[in-house]
């Protein structure tokens, strides 16, 4: 990327005090800082500007729950363990783990 290629990528997202000391800079300097602009995604910049945007779509809301026996009865299913919670803060969670009942088979014999 040479530098007139710089200033338009930079332009279009209004990030041309960049290249403000571009002048000041080495040689070396300067064919690094090209390399890093060229290497830069400036998406996400527009991200940003539509961050309001973005927090609608990670809305967490409760799931619905079932107590033990509704799960024992519904689904054929025992509790085996509970983990301890992940963390001690706001949004935390535990592992449930359940197994399948075995069904008793009773045999007749004539």
């Amino acid at each position: 990327m040479n530098l007139e290629e710089a200033k338009l990528k930079l332009s279009k997202y209004g990030q041309e005090q960049i290249l403000r000391y571009y002048d000041e800079l080495s040689d070396d300097e300067k064919a690094a800082l090209l390399k890093q602009i060229d290497k830069t995604d400036m998406e996400v910049l527009s991200a940003i500007e539509h961050k309001s945007e973005l927090v609608k779509k990670g809305e967490i809301t409760p799931l619905g729950a079932m107590e033990l026996d509704e799960i024992e009865a519904d689904y054929d299913l025992s509790l085996i363990h509970i983990s301890e919670p992940t963390r001690r803060t706001p949004i935390s969670y535990a592992v449930f783990c359940l197994k399948k009942k075995k069904k008793n088979k009773q045999i007749i014999l004539l």
